[in-house]
């Protein structure tokens, strides 16, 4: 994309002059493409992880097929070794691998059929759970160990945009894969999730990471909904934007 072919948010450094930034860089979602053609590249190109705004929380993500990017998502989290992540992927990708043994017969028809899934969240939604060990994964780093959740993306068109850009382009760059998209609180591990920018930049201060700095989407916030699936069936982790919505349809499926 042509860099100056929008205006450029407050405090945006172009991709080819990170290299002189002495520090962290906010970056700005909401006002142009331009920061998430940039927020892209440091996923995609630099290998790095990004914080972004994830509903009412920040959230770091990585290419889950870049030990680097893992290795130093851990390391900025303080994250003991042996826990994995979660991984992001869309529907079709999840219902490939997605282990039904953890999940309840009666739950298997969704996890046959990707459109299915896409008509329950409305098509803005996004997966993570445990995945099977024949994808290609490090084990030790991602999957198991999570729950098989679903997030919806109702009321944040901008964090479902650059959760579908960056997808894309981690198919394109591992074509063996899904485009998996590692993704974690950003916060020390074991300290509370972070809300506030000021505290994500303080945290990003430290550790020369890209931050989010507009969390106003541009059709309004609000928490997302979370469903787990599970042995025992599907159960709503959290009442979000959507969940009335998804709750009906539920209820005639």
């Amino acid at each position: 994309m042509d860099q100056n072919s929008t205006q450029e948010p407050n405090n945006f450094i172009p991709a080819d002059s990170i290299g002189e930034f002495p520090g962290y860089l906010e970056f700005d979602m909401v006002k142009d493409d331009v920061s998430i053609e940039f927020v892209v590249r440091q996923v995609v190109i630099e290998g790095k992880p990004v914080a972004v705004c994830m509903g009412e929380v920040y959230a770091l993500i990585a290419d889950a097929r870049n030990t680097d990017a893992i290795h130093l998502t851990k390391e900025v989290k303080h994250r003991p070794k042996e826990k994995p992540f979660a991984v992001l992927m869309d529907a079709e990708s999840m219902c490939a691998v997605a282990d039904l043994n953890k999940i309840h017969p009666d739950l298997h028809k969704f996890f046959k059929n990707p459109e299915l899934i896409n008509n329950l969240f409305g098509n803005k939604g996004f997966l993570r759970f445990p995945v099977k060990q024949d994808v290609g994964l490090d084990a030790t780093m991602i999957g198991p160990g999570h729950k098989l959740q679903a997030f919806t993306f109702y009321g944040d068109e901008v964090a479902y945009k650059f959760e579908k850009t960056l997808r894309g382009r981690l198919k394109d760059k591992h074509p063996d894969g899904r485009g998996e998209i590692l993704i974690t609180s950003y916060n020390i591990s074991g300290k509370p999730s972070i809300t506030k920018r000021e505290d994500a930049n303080n945290l990003s201060a430290t550790s020369n990471l890209f931050v989010q700095v507009n969390r106003e989407t541009s059709s309004g916030g609000g928490s997302y909904s979370i469903y787990d699936f599970n042995l025992e069936g599907i159960r709503k982790v959290r009442h979000g934007s959507g969940a009335d919505m998804i709750d009906k349809t539920l209820e005639s499926v």
